[in-house]
């Protein structure tokens, strides 16, 4: 009688002892804003490191350079030095200390002689500046054979007005002549008055001719010798140019190579890096930017495919973090977000959202520096014992109809 009435105590607690189904898996807890790792583009020696662990960077403070042939002070002092430099169509201007200093440069040493010697020819050029002293010289003597024909043709037009008056003299001889009353050698005379002022207007016309040849001649000149100048100073800037564009090159290349810039403000925490002349493997992560923007929290949690049909949007998360053990810091709550369609790997990805933040169940609040790791369980459906006990036979029972 008694072990009867334990029994159906037993049966009877069964359908009141309720407990609800879990969905485990793992879990990363990180920001919208998650850390930028540094990661080194070459392997060599740290030969220098600018920067601690927790200090505070800007974006594009320098933090470390890996060991190579360039002194890093003589680059740097360099890019500060371009940043002066200005380029426009008119106008070439740069520091004079960028071509008088002394840099080691390692390999960017060509790139940079070579923008030296293309900027000392650029700059010779415009002093010196023969071309236009030449133009000058040219024009000058356009202008005083312009002020000479001017002249010429003054002189030519007063001869003219001799050679009327000469011609009128001669006419007028002519006529006396041939009435008997002027003697021939005075008929003469007035003649040679006449044809010697004609030689002398001719001889004035020759001499406007060939000043007039030697003006477009000279005009000429001066053209060419602009076109040159012109042409010149188009190829030697073309030079330049061409060859500060290689030599920023270089630096770029040198940075993305050697110099290690932080990618953005923020906190940095290294991860295993303490100290200059230590051993960095390409592709390493050297540290982490942590940034100190607002940002909301979420968790990726990878769940099994096995049980995932039970698991809804909304459902209750609770999240166990390794750096906090639980039963001392208790666990983070979140509801189930959204999921993947299609499982990778025997795994569905699941957002895990994170309302009241990083407070825990006991009310402490964790910090989060880059990434948390931990396990999250999904509360699904609540179930009582007796269903549980239940279901091996509603099993047996469904799948004995099927097959009858």
């Amino acid at each position: 009688m008694l072990i009867g009435l334990i029994v159906l105590s037993v049966l009877i607690a069964g359908f009141f002892f309720i407990y609800p189904d879990r969905v485990e898996g793992t879990v990363s807890i990180s920001s919208s804003s998650p850390p930028v790792w540094v990661v080194a583009r070459s392997e060599g020696m740290l030969s220098q490191l600018f920067c601690s662990d927790q200090e505070y960077v800007a974006k594009g403070d320098a933090l470390a350079v890996i060991d190579n042939p360039a002194n890093t002070q003589d680059v740097l002092r360099i890019r500060s030095l371009l940043q002066e430099t200005v380029f426009e169509e008119n106008k070439v201007s740069y520091p004079e200390q960028l071509l008088n200093e002394r840099f080691e440069l390692g390999t960017m040493q060509p790139a940079y002689s070579q923008f030296v010697n293309n900027a000392i020819a650029y700059r010779n050029f415009l002093q010196l500046n023969l071309s236009e002293k030449e133009q000058s010289i040219i024009s000058q003597q356009l202008k005083n054979r312009g002020d000479y024909r001017k002249i010429v043709w003054s002189q030519i037009a007063n001869k003219e007005k001799e050679v009327e008056i000469a011609r009128s003299v001669y006419l007028r001889d002519k006529q006396l002549y041939d009435q008997k009353v002027l003697a021939e050698s005075e008929l003469e005379q007035a003649e040679q008055l006449l044809l010697s002022r004609q030689n002398e207007l001719e001889q004035l016309k020759t001499t406007a001719s060939l000043e007039n040849i030697e003006s477009s001649q000279l005009t000429g000149s001066l053209q060419k010798l602009s076109i040159e100048q012109q042409r010149e100073k188009n190829q030697l800037y073309a030079a330049l140019k061409s060859s500060l564009m290689e030599l920023e090159t270089a630096l770029s290349n040198w940075q993305y190579n050697f110099l290690l810039t932080a990618p953005a403000s923020g906190t940095l925490s290294f991860n295993g890096i303490w100290n200059e002349q230590q051993y960095i493997a390409k592709d390493q992560k050297m540290m982490a930017v942590v940034t100190d923007s607002l940002s909301t929290i979420t968790g990726r949690m990878l769940m099994p495919a096995a049980g995932a049909g039970k698991v809804e949007s909304g459902q209750l998360v609770l999240v166990k973090v390794d750096d906090y053990p639980y039963l001392e810091f208790g666990m983070l709550r979140g509801s189930v977000g959204k999921s993947s369609l299609v499982p990778d790997k025997q795994y569905y990805a699941v957002e895990i959202v994170f309302e009241q933040g990083l407070i825990t169940t006991t009310g402490k609040k964790l910090h989060l520096q880059g990434e948390l790791n931990g396990r999250a369980e999904i509360i699904t459906n609540k179930r009582s014992l007796m269903a549980r006990l239940l279901s091996p036979v509603n099993y047996l029972v469904n799948r004995s109809k099927v097959l009858h």
